[in-house]
């Protein structure tokens, strides 16, 4: 079998701040989500969610 993709999207996602407390807190980085559609066959669908990126913690400035 080989895979084929049938629809791709492309999402990119801003960074938010999520808490602060005082002067540190936690802060994500821009981050993309991938969505790639595909199938195996006709009958089987096949769904690949790929997120690149990471959180990073650390201070903020105050």
């Amino acid at each position: 079998m080989v895979l084929q993709s049938e629809r791709l999207v492309h999402v990119l996602v801003n960074p938010l701040i999520l808490f602060q407390m005082t002067s540190a807190g936690v802060v994500t980085k821009p981050y993309q989500i991938t969505f790639a559609i595909g199938h195996l066959s006709q009958d089987a669908d096949l769904v690949v969610v790929e997120v690149v990126g990471a959180f990073r913690f650390g201070t903020l400035p105050g």
